[in-house]
């Protein structure tokens, strides 16, 4: 994948000084973003940030630094991640425009979760939980499928199971294939952990890519890790492949 680190110059320079060129900064930030390139999607969301503040629009400026910690999560530098998204809550609040809040409080607590504070990550997610009905499905749907995480690496499966599924129904109804994906993926992990290989294998290959880096990334390390558990070496071999 080749990376774009000019993009944000490129679109400046043939846009102008707009406000019309930042939002498409930052539309550009959002597309590498998914893409799986941080290195091209940063100085386009710093960009349109920096043009935002200047013209007085916090609510944008809020959004871009929301976004910068999506960047950093995906980029694996948590501490950045947090600090962007509790900047982003901060200037939220300051600015009235709490729309966005349950979206920046959400990303802080997967940031949370990746970090492996799980304990702090749930009590987040269960705080998103109680803000319904404010939250949309689709986060209502993020935050279930991030508790049935948490409960399956705290070894309670068949919680985990439920939340997972209820998870997976909610991103179904959403229309988001990638989500859905990423917690069916994790079931797959809960019956592989429970001794069930068969249905492991089974729940990992019926999934299909879905175009966003972070998720197909994710399902195909545990396609991998499945086989490895069978002892299937060429299978893990691809998969890893696959998402190398």
């Amino acid at each position: 994948r080749k990376s774009t680190p000019f993009a944000a110059q490129v679109a400046a320079e043939t846009c102008g000084e707009t406000l019309e060129a930042a939002l498409l900064l930052a539309r550009l930030g959002t597309v590498h973003q998914h893409r799986g390139d941080p290195a091209s999607a940063r100085p386009c969301i710093e960009e349109a940030m920096s043009r935002f503040a200047a013209a007085g629009d916090t609510q944008q400026a809020a959004v871009c630094l929301l976004n910068l910690g999506l960047v950093a999560q995906d980029d694996g530098d948590l501490v950045a991640s947090l600090a962007s998204f509790d900047a982003a809550i901060a200037l939220l609040i300051a600015s009235g425009a709490t729309l966005r809040l349950p979206a920046a409080r959400s990303g802080r607590a997967g940031t949370l979760l990746l970090s492996g504070s799980l304990a702090e990550a749930a009590r987040a997610f269960e705080d998103l939980l109680a803000q319904a009905p404010e939250v949309s499905a689709s986060l209502r749907g993020f935050a279930l499928g991030n508790l049935g995480v948490v409960a399956r690496l705290q070894g309670r499966p068949i919680e985990a199971e439920g939340l997972l599924e209820q998870a997976v129904a909610a991103h179904a109804s959403a229309g988001r294939p990638s989500l859905v994906a990423q917690w069916q993926s994790s079931q797959a992990l809960l019956a592989l952990e429970a001794g069930d290989g068969a249905t492991a294998r089974r729940r990992i290959e019926r999934l299909r890519p879905t175009g966003q880096a972070s998720v197909d990334a994710e399902v195909q390390v545990c396609a991998a890790r499945i086989a490895l558990a069978q002892g299937d070496l060429g299978a893990a071999a691809t998969a890893l492949d696959a998402e190398l």
